[in-house]
């Protein structure tokens, strides 16, 4: 028989590796070394399918394994799936205070032979306190060319607190991190729940601190939502992640040093490569910093982001190194509190674009008021808010041209300072004027540079 990608033939329970984990009630469990010996039994044997019962199960060790190197240290290709019987049926329960400095499950694809898939599974955390770069679940493989199959799937996921699962809290367990796939060939996300606690959608600030919006606030209970730095052509689609500081990172190669998505430097050993061709579909992405980071070295095909919901900080979608993208159909919110809180910030942009040659960005919709300015100032207005800004931060070596923003709606002139802003360097633009309610004008078009902007007709 011919395998097909994440195709695999033998599907068995946790208990064909440890005839104890037969309960998913009992206490004490550890269910680690069997996703390890399912592992070894993959590898031996092509393929294998861990099934996940009902019930709650402990991972109380961390698994640390390679797909595509077997315990004696061979290269091997193996299909690898853990599958439950749903997202809330089958739930892997992890203390993340236990060894807070290491992933809870590492699985890698070191040479791209194999592929992972996780699906219909639940994770749940107890406690918190994981180190800074520790993850959920991380899985990184190596950039090789000539390969067209997908290496990296996880669908059907629910993330959240165990406490809040089952209605005794609301807030404090989190996983800090969830899921890092860089490097991998068509990765795949999909339909990924993370629940947050006491406020998915935060509006006003509160004696419980959730109209803090600073980079220290406890609002945050996620930092890296999913990581794909250098991952060809991924996807994420229909996932929903609240209150994650960054939901969707994907840069080049792996950063060595960073102080957020948008500032770091290249891991000079690293051999991750570049993203491309990353698309991201109808996702909901209430009350984050930046909802999208795409960040490359060069503009390669291509980036698409389409119907998605971003509740944001920052920036909603920031795009630097891409060609021939499209930014349609999406709903925008910018919130802030108070300037009092803010008073150093820079402008919070919608769409940022950056080394950027042919975008399309059209049927977006830039909402307001911001409801977290109606108290105490009664403003619906935020004096800097831009809704798209065009840049080319060095004009040297890159180029910033052949954007095309079409029809889209504002829902109010008065929640932006500039509904379009291009700045220096940059090359052709084409508008349309967008569609206003409440309001005859936009604030009209900052114009730094000399290069050509063209009205309606495009051409």
């Amino acid at each position: 028989m011919t395998r097909t990608t994440l195709q695999a033939e033998a599907a068995m329970p946790l208990s064909n590796f440890d005839a104890d984990l037969t309960d998913g009630t009992t206490t004490g469990q550890d269910i680690g070394p069997a996703i390890v010996d399912a592992v070894r039994y993959a590898q031996a044997n092509g393929s294998a399918t861990l099934i996940i019962p009902p019930g709650d199960w402990e991972l109380r060790t961390n698994v640390d394994v390679d797909l595509d190197t077997d315990e004696n240290g061979n290269e091997v290709t193996c299909h690898f799936k853990i599958v439950g019987q749903g997202p809330t049926v089958s739930k892997i329960v992890s203390k993340v205070w236990r060894f807070p400095a290491q992933d809870r499950i590492r699985i890698d694809v070191s040479k791209r032979n194999s592929t992972l898939e996780i699906s219909d599974l639940g994770f749940l955390a107890q406690g918190s306190g994981m180190n800074d770069g520790t993850y959920l679940l991380r899985s990184r493989s190596t950039r090789r060319g000539g390969q067209m199959h997908r290496t990296a799937v996880i669908r059907n996921v629910y993330v959240g607190g165990y406490d809040d699962f089952y209605g005794l809290s609301q807030d404090g367990e989190y996983f800090a991190n969830l899921f890092d796939l860089s490097c991998h060939n068509r990765p795949l996300v999909e339909n990924v729940v993370v629940a947050s606690g006491n406020h998915e959608n935060v509006f006003e600030t509160g004696a419980d601190n959730t109209g803090d919006w600073s980079d220290d606030s406890e609002l945050w209970t996620i930092v890296n939502g999913i990581v794909l730095d250098g991952a060809y052509a991924p996807e994420v689609n229909q996932c929903v992640i609240s209150r994650a500081k960054y939901p969707i990172i994907c840069r080049g190669n792996i950063p060595q040093n960073e102080t957020s998505p948008i500032s770091f430097t290249y891991d000079p050993n690293d051999t991750g490569g570049q993203p491309e061709i990353g698309v991201f579909t109808n996702n909901r992405f209430p009350t984050c910093i930046i909802g999208i980071v795409w960040h490359r070295d060069g503009a390669e095909p291509g980036f698409s982001a389409r119907a998605n919901f971003i509740d944001f900080r920052d920036y909603g979608v920031y795009v630097k190194g891409a060609a021939m993208g499209e930014i349609l159909l999406n709903n925008f919110v910018q919130k802030t509190v108070d300037e009092e809180d803010y008073v150093n910030r820079a402008n919070p942009k919608d769409i940022y674009l950056d080394h950027v040659i042919g975008m399309f960005i059209e049927d977006n919709y830039f909402q307001g008021p911001n409801p977290a300015r109606l108290e105490p100032e009664g403003s619906s207005a935020d004096p800097l808010r831009i809704a798209i800004d065009m840049h080319n931060d060095d004009p040297s070596s890159y180029a910033t041209t052949d954007v095309i923003v079409g029809r889209n709606y504002v829902a109010n002139a008065a929640i932006l300072q500039y509904y379009c802003r291009k700045m220096a360097d940059t090359g052709e633009l084409y508008y349309k004027d967008p569609v206003v309610a409440g309001a005859a004008t936009i604030g009209g078009l900052l114009q730094e540079g000399a290069a050509a902007v063209k009205h309606t007709p495009y051409l």
